[in-house]
C-alpha cells in the first residue's frame, strides 16, 4: 500500500469503520455516514452523488496515491464543442 493508505489513515478507516459496525449491528455500512475512507470509499461515494446529479462518470482501476490491489478512482466526462475527454477525480486525505 501506498503510505497515504498505510499509517494514521487505515489504523482511523478502521476504528471509524468498527464503531459503525457496531451501532448498526452489521456489517455492510452505509457509505454517506463514512467520515474517513480509502479511495475506494471516496470512489463509491462520489459516483453515488454523480450519478444522482447526472454527472456522466464512471469508475476506474487505479489511484495516484496508493497501489494496493483495491485502488480505483472516478473518471467524470468533460465535452466542449471541439472535443471528449475523461477527467480523474482524485480524492486525497
Amino acid at each position: 500500500m501506498f503510505p497515504v493508505e498505510q499509517g494514521d489513515l487505515h489504523k482511523r478507516w478502521k476504528l471509524v469503520s468498527m464503531e459503525l459496525r457496531n451501532f448498526h449491528k452489521c456489517v455492510v455500512l452505509p457509505i454517506g455516514s463514512l467520515s474517513s475512507g480509502l479511495c475506494r470509499h471516496q470512489t463509491i461515494l462520489f459516483k453515488r452523488l454523480a450519478d444522482y446529479i447526472g454527472l456522466p462518470c464512471r469508475i476506474a482501476r487505479g489511484c495516484k496515491y496508493c497501489v494496493a490491489d483495491h485502488r480505483s478512482s472516478c473518471l467524470v466526462k468533460i465535452k466542449d464543442d471541439k472535443q471528449l475527454s475523461w477527467v480523474f477525480q482524485v480524492c486525497r486525505n
